[in-house]
């Protein structure tokens, strides 16, 4: 995290992915939008060294990488407009825990309600929700929510609350 989001920032943190899964990601493609951090020379050399395919979203449009949409819709809806942070380094450390909750607790719908740390690929067949998405046809969405007493991470009149009340969550 970062003030700003330079090609260097990008690229830490594809080393670092790759660090986590052990340095081997040849074959992963890396699907983002067409900012110019991800466009870089220097980007596109780091994706060449680790083997990673790189694939740009088409211009004005989100269903291109709707999985990695609705992560960033549920990180900002679920924590962080509901906390209010310090520092950055706390809001940095509550991503991180809402982050790993994410990929190995967390159930997904559209790899068969299963954490993503079950596997390192997602197989879609010309049928499911996730090929219409990408495909630009649109499927059907469920919303949930709670019936009353507030959201979590909410006061009782709806005010985000502090990093303790992160902890507790998650």
């Amino acid at each position: 995290m970062d003030e700003s989001m330079p090609t260097g920032l990008v690229a830490d943190a594809l080393r670092r992915a790759a660090d986590l899964r052990g340095g081997d990601i040849a074959g992963v493609i890396f699907h983002s939008d067409r900012g110019s951090q991800y466009l870089s020379a220097e980007y596109r050399e780091l994706c060449d060294k680790l083997g990673v395919r790189q694939s740009a979203g088409r211009v004005a449009t989100c269903f291109d990488n709707s999985a990695a949409e609705s992560f960033w819709s549920s990180l900002k809806r679920e924590l962080v407009h509901r906390y209010r942070f310090a520092t950055r380094a706390e809001a940095m450390a509550a991503i991180t825990v809402w982050i790993r909750r994410y990929n190995n607790v967390r159930l997904h719908s559209t790899i068969g309600y299963v954490p993503r740390s079950s596997g390192n690929s997602i197989t879609v067949s010309p049928n499911s929700k996730l090929h219409n998405q990408v495909s630009g046809r649109r499927g059907k969405v469920k919303l949930t929510g709670r019936s009353s007493g507030g959201l979590p991470g909410t006061g009782r009149d709806g005010s985000p609350k502090s990093i303790d009340a992160v902890r507790e969550r998650w």
